[in-house]
């Protein structure tokens, strides 16, 4: 039975990549609903930075388990399982979002605003994300365990 090893190196670029990708939907929903840069800058290092390392485990818990893989087949649709992981990371990194964003702003619908926009938009993002680094195998690579 094929398991799915957890490549520290190829996590971590993964993280990085997606981390890049999201400050900038944060840093830009942060401006255009605050018109503050300095705030925006704020909110988005918070996230980046709580969301890194959440980012990190997080790959790795996926990575630990093979749901949605399909062993008999040597090249599965993982659509299943992106779909499943992004909606996963989606709802963790809003909660990180709305803490973030009402750290720095100490109004509510501000925070609601903005974690609202930018997940709606890094939800379709990170789904393309992670499309890609499955199709390109970079992530996940299939072993033998004995």
């Amino acid at each position: 039975m094929k398991y799915f090893q957890f490549i520290h190196s190829k996590t971590f670029r993964k993280a990085i990549t997606w981390r890049v990708i999201a400050s900038c939907i944060t840093l830009v929903t942060a401006f255009w609903f605050t018109q503050h840069i300095s705030i925006s800058i704020s909110i988005a290092l918070l996230h980046t930075l709580s969301s890194l390392a959440a980012h990190l485990i997080f790959e790795h818990l996926w990575n630990k388990h093979p749901w949605g893989i399909i062993h008999t087949n040597p090249r599965p649709d993982l659509f299943r399982r992106s779909f499943a992981k992004t909606l996963s990371w989606e709802i963790l990194t809003a909660s990180a979002s709305i803490f973030s964003t009402y750290a720095v702003t100490y109004e509510l619908r501000t925070s609601l605003l903005i974690t609202t926009t930018a997940t709606a938009i890094s939800f379709c993002l990170f789904l393309i994300h992670e499309r890609l680094w499955n199709k390109k195998a970079l992530s996940l690579e299939p072993v033998r365990l004995h």
